[in-house]
């Protein structure tokens, strides 16, 4: 089985012809791009651009060097920014890349070469994405990418930091990985959920095709990190939760039936230990009506996946 460790990042150098905006959207521009950067880096993964980045013609008549120095440019953006694209990882600049050619045509060859080499490299199992600044507009931020007539190889465009969780979603299935391979993404892809200690051994108890298995689990476990905790704030209905969870995330998820409930030995194998204490993880999800399962708890107000089965005696 393949270890997904990190990812490697290539930045689209297209995304930072600005043309004719003011300072004042410039340095929002670089600022976000500077957060995007720093984000891929905390993870520990690579970030690579063109060695030739600070040459790039920015504007009609201005270079990326020349305009984050411009007066009007705020100076914290400005000494981010410079300071995470020194950090970059350099590929070398070629005459097929950047060469005697007009400025368009060279924006267009810097983008085929970072997609290009994001392709490359999920061709090969490891993760990867271009970075883009906010000024370059791609459909729900993805860009469908066809390298070597792979059509069902999509490129992933990350221009905030949201899209870091929508990009580690989309790894396991985009690399056809194992159903295992989700506890190697959970803490980037689900990063407000709680996993409880041997949880991951539960897997293997789902009942279906492994890949079916694995894309539905991913769905569920974005359901819980983007919605559940929201609306749990908000009502202490167990009825309008299970009815939320099905209008925003098209899951259903619901609490343990009064039956169950009042079965203590049934109830009994919902119980997990966390910090020492005994935790009682009745709500769940339910991949279909009859079997596969993902029981959940809050606890300390942070929620708290306990266990993955196929059902629980009832």
């Amino acid at each position: 089985m393949s270890v997904i460790s990190h990812a490697e990042y290539f930045l689209d150098e297209t995304s930072l012809c600005l043309g004719e905006i003011s300072d004042d959207a410039i340095s929002v521009i670089f600022s976000q791009l500077a957060d995007v950067l720093l984000s891929a880096r905390s993870e520990g993964s690579d970030v690579h651009c063109l060695e030739t980045i600070w040459e790039l013609m920015a504007t009609d008549n201005r270079s990326l060097s020349d305009i984050l120095f411009l007066p009007g440019i705020d100076r914290d953006v400005r000494n981010r920014l410079s300071g995470m694209l020194q950090k970059c990882q350099n590929w070398a600049a070629t005459d097929d890349v950047i060469g005697q050619k007009s400025e368009d045509q060279r924006h267009d060859q810097a983008t085929s070469r970072a997609f290009q080499e994001s392709a490359t490299r999920m061709l090969s199992g490891t993760p990867s994405a271009v970075l883009s600044t906010i000024l370059r507009a791609y459909s729900d931020a993805t860009e469908a990418w066809e390298p070597h007539q792979d059509a069902s190889l999509g490129i992933f465009v990350i221009s905030n930091n949201q899209h870091f969780k929508l990009f580690w979603r989309q790894v396991p299935s985009a690399l056809r990985a194992s159903i295992t391979s989700v506890e190697q993404v959970a803490r980037r892809a689900f990063p407000t959920l709680i996993f409880v200690d041997r949880v991951w051994n539960g897997v293997k108890d789902f009942d279906g095709d492994e890949s079916t298995m694995r894309d539905t689990l991913i769905v569920h476990l974005s359901a819980l990190d983007d919605h559940f905790l929201e609306i749990y704030t908000s009502t202490n209905d167990p009825n309008r939760i299970a009815a939320e969870m099905g209008s925003r995330a098209g899951v259903d998820c619901s609490k343990e039936s009064n039956k169950t409930r009042r079965n203590s030995k049934a109830m009994s194998t919902r119980v997990r230990s966390v910090n020492d204490e005994n935790v009682t993880f009745e709500w769940h999800t339910k991949f279909d009506r009859y079997k596969n399962r993902v029981h959940f708890a809050i606890y300390e107000s942070r929620l708290h996946v306990g266990i993955f089965c196929r059902h629980l005696d009832i």
